[in-house]
């Protein structure tokens, strides 16, 4: 199985990703800023156009005021 998570880097994803990792789910991480495997913004068509495909998506990413 392998997961993506949006808003990896966080408060919420990191905790989600550590917890997939720590019980041996594949994960690709997604963020617009961090140490993710994949940065850049789900705002944008282009980037979620190129995102793999998945089993199963945790979606973390929020907009901050």
């Amino acid at each position: 199985m392998r997961v993506l998570v949006t808003g990896a880097a966080g408060f919420v994803g990191r905790r989600v990703v550590a917890s997939l990792r720590d019980d041996d789910i594949g994960t690709v991480t997604t963020d617009k800023h961090g140490e993710v495997d994949l940065r850049g913004d789900l705002a944008t068509p282009g980037f979620c156009e190129s995102l793999p495909s998945v089993d199963a998506v945790v979606h973390c990413a929020a907009v901050q005021y």
